[in-house]
């Protein structure tokens, strides 16, 4: 994910691999959830609270995670919605700069 990071601030193109990035890191959150539940039914000698502080936690960034995926690379917006917000933004964005120009 950092490397996603260094690679986006030097300008280089990192769209085609983005959305494996996120699937990795659901992966990884399930792994954690199920590696550190593992403690509530094996009794290993080792405390149960860290998994009741963990657990949750990588359930809660597992969840969102997932939500950022569906929105990101399933959910279809439709066209008139994606127009709508493009002239919604543009028109703000102009607004702002005639502001600017008026105080001047």
């Amino acid at each position: 994910m950092y490397t996603h990071y260094l690679l986006s601030s030097l300008k280089i193109d990192t769209k085609s691999w983005k959305k494996h990035i996120t699937q990795l890191q659901m992966l990884q959150f399930f792994i954690l959830a199920y590696h550190i539940s593992q403690l509530l039914w094996t009794d290993c000698g080792y405390p149960q609270w860290p998994a009741l502080v963990l657990l949750p936690q990588h359930v809660f960034m597992l969840v969102l995670f997932a939500e950022f995926y569906y929105n990101a690379y399933i959910k279809k917006e439709p066209a008139s919605a994606a127009a709508t917000t493009k002239t919604e933004t543009d028109s703000v964005s102009t607004e702002i700069s005639h502001a600017k120009l008026e105080e001047r």
